[in-house]
């Protein structure tokens, strides 16, 4: 069966969505949707695969830079990451960067 098992809209509405529309940032984003989004299609496993903390960060940063980031870390989220008025009750974050040309 196949699924798609992220949902862009529904994300950027829990995160609160964009309040400003910048031309040149809009086209970034329509770009990261039209090369990225399709890259969540697929099919779901139906079990979970236990790893060990280090080896799932290894294999989240080699595919991160293989889908296109140029740095990839994972950092613990601090009080002033969190946007006022939202709760996080994860421990760690991502960090991706690309370099913009």
């Amino acid at each position: 069966m196949q699924v798609n098992s992220f949902n862009w809209e529904n994300w950027y509405e829990a995160v609160g969505g964009r309040s400003i529309s910048i031309d040149e940032v809009n086209e970034f984003i329509r770009k990261i949707y039209d090369d990225q989004y399709k890259r969540f299609d697929g099919v779901i496993a139906e079990s979970c695969v236990s790893m060990m903390p280090i080896d799932a960060a290894t294999l989240l940063k080699k595919k991160a830079i293989e889908f296109g980031a140029d740095l990839v870390g994972i950092c613990e989220i601090e009080p002033s990451d969190i946007y006022n008025g939202r709760t996080v009750t994860e421990k760690f974050a991502v960090a991706v960067g690309q370099r913009m040309l």
